[in-house]
């Protein structure tokens, strides 16, 4: 997708139940084309294949945001079939530990066994 059409499907007044099914849609067509999703990818490089932020300019800044937070929250809803845990990395800056989210063919990891549920509300973890 061109950044003009991201920045108008993912622009800030565009409500995320319209959002989501774009992000999701636009996913799926990457990782089923790019010959890197096999390895797997982690959250930036897909969105960096998305939309480049050497052209994220004025509303793109604010698109692109808006697809690392769409991501992350169909990793464990509409994407999770395509997404999983990569190992535990301790982030300088914060001084916390992360498991990032890295991005796969459907399938092409065992991505049910690294997404666990929180056994008090249900939610995934």
């Amino acid at each position: 997708m061109i950044p003009a059409l991201w920045n108008e499907h993912l622009g800030p007044a565009v409500p995320w139940n319209l959002a989501y099914p774009i992000v999701e849609r636009e996913t799926r067509a990457v990782l089923k084309h790019d010959p890197r999703a096999g390895e797997g990818l982690t959250t930036t490089e897909l969105v960096e294949i998305l939309y480049p932020e050497k052209l994220a300019k004025g509303d793109g800044i604010t698109a692109r945001k808006r697809i690392f937070k769409a991501l992350a929250a169909l990793a464990t809803r509409s994407l999770a079939d395509c997404a999983s845990r990569g190992e535990p990395r301790r982030l300088k800056h914060l001084h916390r530990t992360v498991k990032p989210w890295i991005w796969h063919l459907p399938g092409a990891l065992n991505s049910e066994a690294t997404v666990a549920k929180c056994p008090h509300c249900g939610g995934f973890v």
